[in-house]
Formats: structure tokens, sequence, C-alpha cells
């Protein structure tokens, strides 16, 4: 990726056009640029110039590429599929799970089948079976063997539930439900957990079975269980989503198999989150430090694309678009960067936000009031957290704590730039304060006057996000 010894170079002090364009595009730079933007342009730029060959850069550039693994993700993946009858399509089942490697298989309208031989074929998976009320049913959820499993009890046919004991506890249950089956949706609730996830065919199609929907999704909405539907019609004799997902606690990503299959059922594949990474450090990508060096930079590939070597000046160039974009990359710490809203207040919006939407689609009067007590509430707690957050930050401001620091920095702006020792704090009736421990009781009692007005600002603005 060098370049040779008849390379362009990347700056001549002895070209004047070029020393002019660079001049040009500094005031450019520093008019449109906000003031760190600029200092970074800068860095790159002096960068840019200091290097003898282009690997040179890059090898700098390098320094500031990082694999961002804050928003890492463990999740299972879950196949989900009705095959009436697993006897018949025990190998299209055994043909997915090798394909996919899932962590957990959920069996519907399995039929008889040998339990035996479904072990010894399933030898990555712990069985667990709970038989229908008919020769054709039935359902079975298979668990890889390195995990934690214990199986609830359950005497509700065609229901089978498994508790996953790994570090968050995760209960999932099969669910097939024949338009004969003798047990009602209610049946199934001293089996819901904060945490868990019902795969099944339900028989239902949210959209088109209007009473039927109604009533699977009241039970559905009193126990605050979200449908994740595929964007595809999962039976095969119709349009119709009948296999689906219901949810507490987390979010699922669903999607249906298009592959071929002889059931009359598409199977679903299903991808749950159980442990996400804590993210200490968020990113900011500053485009406008990126497209401004671009256009610095295009005048010497321009030249480079005249070479009699097109592949490596491609390589070069893509190169240079990815470390460009990881130099003008800046990573903060969250808990600097702002005020974060505590995650019970956090969890507590939300679940006020779910009953208004429940709100609207039902009319539910009762409701109503309910969520209009929960937004009073959600904003004297809010108003409370921001008051306790400001006297904390006062209570520092003397301090070498980083609040501190914050402090300071935003209430500059209040303060006149002549201000100092000498010059003195001048007050709106004229007056003039020269010692400097006073200035900075005055300078903290008009922020704290400035951030009390302004805290009803903030507020509604969190209450339109949160609450909307």
């Amino acid at each position: 990726m060098a370049l040779s010894a008849n390379a362009i170079p990347f700056f001549s002090c002895i070209d004047k056009k070029t020393l002019c364009e660079r001049d040009s595009l500094l005031c450019k730079a520093q008019s449109n640029l906000s003031h760190f933007d600029f200092l970074l342009f800068c860095e790159i730029l002096s960068e840019w110039e200091s290097s003898p060959l282009l690997q040179d850069c890059l090898n700098i550039w390098k320094s500031y590429s990082t694999n961002d693994t804050s928003s890492l993700l463990n999740s299972f993946h879950i196949l989900s599929f009705n095959v009436r009858g697993l006897n018949l399509r025990i190998q299209e089942v055994l043909l997915l799970s090798n394909s996919f490697n899932f962590d957990m298989i959920v069996l519907l309208e399995t039929g008889w089948f040998d339990l035996q031989h479904c072990k010894q074929a399933f030898s990555k998976y712990k069985t667990c079976f709970q038989k229908g009320e008919n020769s054709n049913g039935g359902v079975m959820i298979l668990v890889r063997n390195d995990l934690k499993t214990n199986k609830i009890q359950c005497i509700l046919p065609n229901i089978c539930v498994v508790d996953v004991l790994e570090e968050l506890p995760l209960r999932i249950i099969g669910v097939y439900a024949p338009e004969s089956k003798s047990w009602t949706w209610e049946d199934l609730s001293p089996f819901l957990t904060s945490k868990c996830a019902c795969f099944g065919d339900f028989n239902v199609d949210l959209e088109k079975d209007k009473a039927k929907a109604d009533s699977l999704l009241n039970w559905a909405d009193f126990h605050f269980l979200t449908p994740y539907i595929p964007s595809q019609p999962t039976s095969m004799r119709s349009d119709r989503i009948i296999d689906f997902v219901f949810s507490s606690g987390f979010s699922i990503s669903i999607q249906t198999h298009e592959g071929g299959t002889s059931s009359d059922h598409k199977p679903v594949l299903s991808i749950v989150p159980i442990k996400s990474k804590e993210i200490s450090f968020a990113k900011n990508i500053h485009w406008n430090v990126f497209t401004t060096f671009c256009d610095y930079g295009y005048s010497f590939w321009e030249k480079r694309w005249f070479l009699n070597d097109l592949n490596n000046v491609y390589d070069d160039y893509v190169t240079f678009i990815s470390l460009l974009t990881s130099r003008c990359t800046v990573f903060f710490p969250i808990n600097k960067y702002r005020i974060a809203i505590p995650k019970e207040l956090r969890a507590y919006m939300s679940c006020t936000r779910a009953l208004s939407f429940r709100h609207k689609r039902t009319g539910d009067i009762v409701l109503r009031n309910v969520v209009t007590f929960r937004r009073k509430f959600a904003k004297k707690e809010l108003k409370r957290f921001l008051s306790d957050q400001l006297a904390s930050t006062l209570a520092t401001r003397n301090t070498s704590s980083p609040l501190s620091v914050s402090f300071w920095s935003k209430i500059k702006k209040f303060m006149k730039s002549a201000s100092s020792s000498l010059h003195g704090f001048i007050l709106p009736n004229g007056a003039v304060i020269k010692d400097s421990e006073k200035m900075c009781e005055i300078a903290a009692d008009y922020y704290e006057d400035f951030l009390k007005n302004r805290r009803i600002f903030i507020v509604r603005i969190l209450i339109s996000m949160h609450l909307r």
C-alpha cells in the first residue's frame, strides 16, 4: 500500500498555488466548522501533511480504529415449527437444526412419534414433551444440552413450559391452540412471568379474525404481553398469519423460513435477546470534518487515479475512507454526556406509554384515568429528580469533581469575556464586583436562577419524548 519513490507528495511548500488553496480551505473550515470540529480538522491535516507516505498516515489513523463492542447482544435463536406429524418431517427438522444451529426448537402438533428415536436423532438437545388432547396433538421443546433448564409441571394439553436458568432466567412456553381446545387463554396466565415468550400456533389471525383476535389481545394486554408477528403468511393453505410469538420483558426478531416444506405451516425463525452489555461509552462521528477533509484530499486522489495501478489505488482509497471515518469518530462516556433518567423512572414511563396505546385502541375510560394519573406522577418525579440534580451540582461546584468542571464550563457563557480579577463582574444595575469569590457566588446564583426558569422547559421536552 506504500507509495513509490515517484508518488505524488501530499503537500509541497514550493507550490504557491497549493499554499493558497490550503489557506483558503482553512479559512473556509474555520468559518463553517465549530471550534471543536476545526481543531479536529487541523489535527488530521497536520497528520496528513507530516506523513511522507500514505501508509504512514494510515498507520497513525489505525490507532483510532477500535472495535465497538458496546452494543454486543447475547441471544437465543429459536425455531418454532408446526410439523403436522413429527415422524413424517423429522428429517426436515434435522436439516433446519443443522443449518441454523438453533439454541431451542419448539415443535407443534407432533402427533404420535417414537420418543427414544427422537432423543437419539436430536442428541445435542434435551427433550421436554407435553402430549395433546388427541393423537394429532402434542408440543415438544428441544433445548441445547449445555443450557440449564427446568421443566415446569403443566397439566394443560398442548402446553409445554420450560425455564432456561441462565444469567437472565427466561421462560419459554410452547402453545398449540386448535379450535377444539378444552382450555381458555386465561388458563395460561399462571405460567406467565416478567421474562417469558409464548411460541405457538394460535389459530388466530390478529388482523382478520375479529372476535377471536379481540379475545386473545385482551388477554395479552391484561398481562402486558406484546405480539411479534412475521411479515409473511405462516399458513401454506391461505394468507393467514397464525404462528407468532407473545413476549413480556424484551423484544423479539421474527421471520418465516421461505424454504420448501411438506407441512402446511412455514417454520418460524426468532431471535430472543437474553443479555446485553452495559453501554458505558457512546460515539459521535464528526461528518462535517470528514466532508471537509475529503474536499481537501480530492486533488491528491484525482492525480492518483491516472496512474496505471487502479486496483491498488482503489484499495488504498477504500482504506483511506474507512480510517478517516475512524479518525473523525470521538468516543465519550455516557454518564458525562447528560443526566440519565433513572432506570426505574424510565420503566414507569414506558409502562405508562404502553397503557396509553391500549387506551387509544380500546377506549376504556377507567384506563384513561389511570394513564392520566401515571402521567402526572411521572411529571412530578421528573421535576423532583431534576431538582435533586441541580442541588447536587450546586453543592459540588467548588470541588474537583467532573460535575464542577461541567458546571463552570456552562456558567462561563453568563460572564463577560473581559471579566476577571482586574476588571470585575458587572451586575445588571451597573455595579462592578472585583472580588473573585464574590464573583463566583453571584455567577452561581445567576446560573441557579437560569436553571430554575429553564427547568419547566426541560421537563416539557422529556415528557413529550417519553409520554407522547
